[in-house]
């Protein structure tokens, strides 16, 4: 093979043209790969008798020199293989006196095995062999411990012959050490014996090399004066190793990756030194994204939803969404490519959410309320469906048991503007629309006005009998689901009363009422009257106290001493008082609680709509229209007749116990003298909340 034959490996090896070397003529060894170099242009074969038996010339009267033959051991490392110890062969001869010289034969046995090779190197046809010759050959497999017989000889044979015994000899122990993170300082602290000087480094453990950090060499140890050294690190991940290794040559090196099961290895640095490139295509319901890891990690990806308040750290889980993964890039299908849908990948205990940072939704939609319908205006630039519904917002969520109502753009010639009209009839209800055509799509929630009517409401009250402990219940959910108020009920609430107790419990849901700008709402009855009477004269030793669970008398006395405050302030705001026809009349109403606004029920509903608003701004007309006109639509709907129904149910039952002497139900409390003994008479301000 000539040089002008393998421009290939002249481009690898300037110098030296190479290839691969053939194994040897009777035992096989193991298929390694091999080099040969010479600084001529040469033809490498195997064993030749014929070649090997001619007889050369030397050139008369002179005394040329024998060639130079040199030994030394390698590791021969090839890819996916363990790295084997090696003998390489370097000659080096001056052919002045070598008359016609064409090459040169090298022989290698195992004397214990008689394991043997043979290599010779001749010439090309037109080639010329320099002056001073120069050829190495990597290598002759040995076993460590085995003497191993090198000749080289001639072609043709001038009747020199250079043989050498090699033996590779143990290797030498790896230095010990022991080392210590110091994470604040971002290092590494490395202390080794008193002994021979070593060197320290830090690399990051690849397949098959560990690959030292840019900008980062080893460090000196001169074990004899000082054993300790310290090595910075950029990012602790699960791939950093420590190395440490003597001077000589050939040095054995001691290498440990203590990160491979250190939590904190998984986090943020993790995610830090790798890189993310998101390959999402335009034109497809698909989300890839390539990760870029600095060690051969592979996490776990899947996707998850941020909705517009939400930071990336809280980014909500979709479920069954896992991305299928090949060469660390990870591809998911029929979703909703838009910003809102992120990759969440996971690995060891920590996770790291990416979004796209340029990717733009291919669809929108506006909401404009018209007459009790909500208008939705869509513009797609894809054929897809998209889905709405009303619901009641709860948190990041929303509730909905209404209709889904669908619209779509069948293909690319239909219209990019389109429109989908829903009933819309409660105040406090928003809309959630999505695309309904993909398995993953975000749901868009619009809140037209709800956030006018979003309030939230401790509701205070006393329990007269059993029938009007179903009317409350009832009422808090009228506020929640039609009215879209935060409503705070201790029925709704029984453990944590229970485990902290009504005192605390009542203090601590004024004090949120307060910090959020709510609303104490008091529902008043004839019965409310008789307890705080009562309670007034501290009469509850009566058998018509019917505070069995100490509610009224908590809210009381946390009530009262905040109404002092309150009216001294000249201010009554916080607080709303509410009755219900035949349950309660103006006269029923205490002289304290007189400067309260109160609304009668049904009949204010309109007057308690429009206090319930979470806002001081003026309503713009069409808004006062609406209300006004909903509340009308109120009275009719479901929710409102219900409620009608447990107020005519308790009517009833007080007009029946009215007729036969009103003689409560419950029964008295044993001692609740203890209850006033908890209420402390101070402030609300001062109350933190529990």
């Amino acid at each position: 093979m000539g040089l002008a034959a393998a421009p290939l490996l002249l481009l690898l090896f300037p110098f030296f043209s190479s290839y691969t070397v053939a194994a040897g003529t009777q035992l096989q060894p193991p298929v390694v790969r091999k080099r040969l170099t010479a600084n001529f242009d040469y033809n490498e074969t195997g064993y030749i008798f014929s070649k090997r038996s001619q007889i050369g010339r030397l050139q008369p009267g002179l005394r040329p020199s024998p060639p130079t033959l040199s030994l030394s051991t390698v590791q021969l490392c090839e890819p996916s293989t363990e790295c084997l110890p090696c003998i390489r062969a370097h000659l080096t001869m001056d052919k002045a006196g070598y008359l016609n010289l064409r090459g040169f034969e090298i022989r290698f046995l195992q004397i214990k095995s008689n394991w043997h090779d043979t290599v010779q190197i001749t010439k090309s046809r037109n080639a010329t062999i320099p002056k001073l010759v120069e050829v190495q050959y990597d290598c002759f497999e040995a076993e460590v411990g085995h003497t191993v017989s090198v000749s080289l000889s001639t072609i043709p044979n001038y009747g020199i012959n250079v043989t050498h015994m090699y033996s590779i000899e143990e290797e030498d122990a790896a230095p010990a050490f022991t080392y210590v993170l110091v994470p604040e300082e971002r290092a590494i602290h490395i202390s080794v014996p008193v002994g021979p000087d070593v060197k320290a480094r830090l690399c990051y453990q690849q397949a098959l090399v560990c690959e030292e950090p840019e900008g980062h060499t080893f460090q000196l140890i001169h074990a004899s004066q000082s054993q300790n050294t310290t090595l910075h690190y950029e990012y602790l991940v699960p791939c950093l190793c420590i190395e440490v290794y003597y001077l000589h040559h050939d040095s054995r090196r001691r290498k440990i990756c203590p990160f491979q099961e250190y939590p904190e290895a998984y986090g943020y640095d993790f995610w830090r030194s790798g890189r993310f490139f998101d390959d999402s295509p335009a034109d497809k319901d698909q989300m890839v994204m390539e990760f870029q890891s600095l060690c051969p990690v592979k996490p776990v990806a899947s996707l998850c939803q941020i909705h517009d308040d939400m930071t990336r750290s809280l980014c909500e889980d979709i479920p069954n969404s896992t991305a299928l993964e090949s060469d660390l890039v990870y591809r998911i299908d029929k979703v909703d490519n838009n910003p809102h849908i992120c990759f969440k990948f996971s690995c060891g205990n920590s996770s790291h959410v990416e979004c796209s940072h340029t990717r733009d939704t291919a669809w929108s939609v506006t909401a404009e309320v018209q007459a009790f319908q909500l208008l939705l205006r869509f513009t797609s630039r894809i054929p897809a469906s998209f889905s709405a519904t009303a619901c009641t917002p709860s948190a990041h969520h929303c509730d909905s048991s209404s209709p889904v109502y669908t619209v779509r753009r069948k293909d690319d010639s239909s219209p990019e503007e389109f429109h989908l009209i829903l009933p819309f009839q409660s105040l406090a209800r928003c809309v959630q629309v999505w695309r309904s055509d993909v398995l993953y799509a975000t749901k868009h929630l619009i809140c037209p006005d709800s956030p006018l009517w979003r309030r939230t409401v401790l509701l205070i009250y006393s329990l007269d009998s059993e029938e009007y402990k179903f009317l409350i219940c009832a009422f808090a959910d009228f506020l929640r689901s039609v009215l879209g108020c935060e409503v705070i009920l201790d029925l709704w609430d029984g453990g944590k009363v229970a485990q902290i107790g009504i005192v605390p419990w009542i203090y601590s849901k004024r004090e949120l009422v307060k910090t959020e700008k709510g609303k104490v709402l008091i529902m008043w009855t004839r019965g409310s009257r008789r307890m705080y009477d009562l309670w007034k004269r501290r009469d509850v030793h009566s058998n018509l106290w019917r505070d069995s669970h100490d509610l009224f008398s908590a809210a009381m006395a946390c009530l009262h001493s905040d109404l002092k405050e309150e009216v001294q302030k000249g201010r009554l705001g916080d607080y709303t008082l509410v009755y219900f026809e035949g349950l309660c009349e103006k006269q029923d109403i205490p002289g304290p609680l007189r400067g309260i606004r109160r609304y009668r029920l049904f009949e204010d509903l309109h007057g308690l709509v429009n206090e319930l608003r979470s806002t001081a701004q003026p309503l713009s007309c069409w808004i006062r229209a609406g209300a006004k006109f909903l509340v009308r639509r109120l009275i009719k709907s479901e929710k409102t007749v219900g409620l009608q129904g447990r107020v005519d149910q308790c009517r009833l039952q007080d007009e029946k116990r009215a007729s036969y002497g009103w003689n409560p139900e419950c029964s008295v409390i044993p001692d609740p003298t203890a209850v006033f003994s908890q209420i402390p008479r101070v402030s609300s301000s001062r109350l933190s909340t529990v």
